[in-house]
């Protein structure tokens, strides 16, 4: 037996800020030009035959890691947009978009004291801020449904 085909308009459309979308590219951008160029400028002193002080390196790739995982990685995983329908969910992040069945959906890690939730999938996990999708509970509510 095949399901009803997908109604054009979804049940729940969750968008954030168009402002916080544009500050968080500015902000990308600035972080992966950050890295290109301190590690250009490693490879410049390499091949221009300079001195290379190892402890001045060991700080800038600690800070770059530091601030790679702390503000890259949420950047990158961060929701969008999240449109909701009976049978799909569209997921939208800064570089890419998944279509998703409810099926696909294995956990939802939503903590009372962050807002930060953590939705994982077969493939990916997603990191959904509570205090940027408006109205998002309904769609954490339709998830602890499906996955029952």
């Amino acid at each position: 037996m095949t399901s009803p085909p997908t109604t054009i308009e979804p049940l729940n459309d969750f968008e954030r800020n168009k402002g916080k979308n544009v500050s968080q590219a500015v902000g990308f951008v600035i972080i992966i030009g950050l890295n290109i160029s301190l590690i250009g400028s490693d490879i410049h002193l390499i091949y221009g035959r300079h001195i290379l002080n190892w402890h001045n390196e060991l700080m800038t790739g600690s800070f770059l890691t530091f601030l790679d995982l702390t503000t890259l990685l949420p950047m990158i995983f961060q929701v969008r947009r999240l449109r909701m329908w009976e049978d799909k969910i569209i997921i939208s992040t800064m570089l890419w978009t998944s279509k998703l069945t409810w099926n696909q959906i294995t956990d939802l890690t939503h903590p009372q004291n962050f807002t930060l939730s953590i939705l994982k999938t077969k493939r990916c996990f997603y990191l959904i801020n509570r205090k940027d999708l408006p109205e998002v509970e309904l769609f954490f509510a339709k998830v602890k449904e499906k996955l029952g």
